[in-house]
């Protein structure tokens, strides 16, 4: 079956950047001048995708409001010949139907907060973002999503989106057990260590970013025994499904930002500062005088 719709979770408290996060939510954080939330949606649109259901907690209103026409700024902007400034805007809430839901007490966790989305998932696969986690391509290459919906329309399985790291950095990720190569970019998957300690760990492919999952994942959500703080993992109920032969990982080509991380997000603002005509020059002078 085609995917067609996303789910993305933004429940999380932001707790990382307060206070700054009392005030908006970290995803509507200026990546540039781009919204972080726009690189998800922008890679939905070129990936396929019709549908996007955003799984929210309670205190990210202003995620709700930044999906509304706000037709006097608009207007404005048309006066002043300046409408263009929201064409990038306009192509995705234009061309995507967008459904809210909270995440809900009871279902806590990733697993938990996917479970909620069941009724706008219409019983099809679909694809899911983690908030945080921002992956951009080059131009001419594939968006990440676009690769596991390809690789998902081709089997049939569950697709991971996946990346090599280093042994330093392992104990921040589900590490993929390794099976058979399907290619140089695709494996099987025979089930992922979560944050194993340096030196322990089955490979140094992680899972991170976009998961392609199969509509039978609602149910096998409810049957995973949750962690000790009583969440619902999302990737434990993939998990079960890795004795089937059923799950692939796919390490996509885009890079990969994790926004979660303070100074991840510094290094992302500079690398889209650089790539920027309007700042890129200025930009290259100033760190050359910071770094004498």
């Amino acid at each position: 079956m085609r995917v067609r719709h996303a789910v993305i979770l933004l429940g999380g408290k932001g707790t990382r950047f307060l206070p700054a996060t009392k005030a908006v939510a970290k995803e509507l954080f200026p990546v540039g001048n781009t919204p972080a939330l726009m690189f998800h949606l922008k890679e939905c649109l070129d990936s396929g995708i019709k549908e996007v259901t955003i799984v929210l907690s309670k205190q990210k209103k202003d995620v709700k409001k930044f999906f509304k026409h706000d037709k006097e700024l608009e207007k404005w902007l048309e006066k002043c010949g300046k409408e263009n400034l929201l064409d990038s805007w306009r192509e995705i809430v234009d061309n995507i139907k967008f459904n809210f839901v909270y995440q809900s007490k009871k279902w806590n966790g990733t697993g938990g907060a996917v479970y909620v989305t069941k009724k706008y998932t219409k019983g099809e696969p679909f694809i899911v973002f983690f908030g945080d986690d921002v992956c951009i391509s080059k131009d001419g290459d594939l968006p990440a999503t676009k690769e596991l919906i390809d690789l998902h329309e081709k089997t049939g399985k569950y697709i991971l989106g996946a990346l090599k790291v280093n042994d330093e950095l392992v104990d921040r990720y589900g590490i993929v057990v390794p099976g058979k190569a399907l290619d140089d970019k695709t494996v099987e998957v025979k089930g992922f260590v979560e944050k194993p300690q340096k030196g322990t760990q089955p490979s140094n492919l992680a899972s991170l970013a976009r998961y392609v999952v199969l509509p039978e994942i609602y149910e096998r959500i409810l049957k995973v025994q949750p962690y000790g703080n009583g969440e619902l993992g999302l990737p434990e109920a993939i998990k079960s499904r890795c004795e089937d032969n059923l799950v692939l990982a796919r390490e996509f080509s885009a890079k990969y930002w994790d926004l979660g991380n303070k100074l991840e997000f510094v290094k992302c603002n500079i690398a889209m500062a650089l790539e920027n005509p309007e700042t890129s020059e200025g930009l290259k002078e100033y760190l050359k005088e910071f770094n004498k």
